[in-house]
């Protein structure tokens, strides 16, 4: 099974969250991508990492500040456009794995679990998605609303006692965390209750070769391009 998840798309060498970076990652045959979606003003899911446009776009101020239709103005990188979680579940419907991350921001009080879910629901992408975010409250609430069918992790840089606790009491199955923090101790654990293990900030062969060992760890990278024919990502 595919375990390699592209990280914001094919993101070392395409814009960053745009559809050219998602298509260019499935082209190299991942069939897992990991995204961020945040609010637009009119409360649209729009698919961008920062709380700000500054960094990746022509653009200045913070996302919740623009509506849709001038954030569709902006360019990413000079060529590329913000996409909206909707064009890209349209997109890779049935497809590839996406896995959808909730960045917590100011604004979170719009409830952005709720107008995912409505996303969700119209594309037909409940059983096509996983999603997570560092905001546990948040990921929590969408469990409570959306169907059992919706996989929902927690991401948390450093592995703890408390938070297992929580994955156990509120049946949360995937957990994602730094590689900095990975262990055969925390590899067991999950393993022993079943719970998808998934580390980001994995940079280079020994890593993944370190981690793909273990038949329920995945993990999260950048750079597709240089893989070893031992981890083709093509299923």
């Amino acid at each position: 099974m595919n375990r390699i998840i592209a990280h914001r798309g094919f993101s070392s060498h395409y814009p960053e969250n745009t559809m050219l970076a998602f298509q260019e990652a499935f082209k190299r045959g991942c069939r897992m991508i990991e995204l961020d979606v945040q609010l637009s003003l009119d409360n649209v899911p729009v698919v961008i990492h920062d709380e700000k446009v500054n960094r990746m776009t022509n653009g200045n101020g913070f996302v919740h500040t623009f509506t849709l239709a001038e954030l569709r103005e902006l360019k990413v990188m000079g060529t590329e456009t913000i996409p909206t979680l909707k064009e890209v579940l349209n997109h890779f419907k049935g497809k590839a794995q996406l896995i959808i991350e909730l960045k917590k921001t100011k604004r979170m009080e719009k409830k952005i679990e709720e107008s995912v879910l409505a996303d969700l629901v119209e594309v037909g992408s409940l059983t096509d998605v996983q999603v997570i975010s560092f905001d546990h409250d948040c990921i929590d609430r969408l469990k409570k609303i959306a169907p059992s069918m919706l996989a929902v992790g927690y991401i948390q840089r450093k592995p703890t006692k408390r938070l297992f606790r929580r994955m156990e009491d509120q049946r949360i199955s995937s957990v994602t965390m730094n590689y900095l923090f990975f262990s055969k101790r925390v590899v067991r654990r999950c393993k022993r209750n079943g719970y998808r293990l998934v580390f980001y900030n994995v940079t280079n062969v020994k890593q993944i070769q370190r981690c793909l060992r273990y038949p329920h760890v995945y993990v999260t990278v950048k750079e597709l391009n240089n893989l070893p024919y031992s981890f083709n990502i093509t299923d």
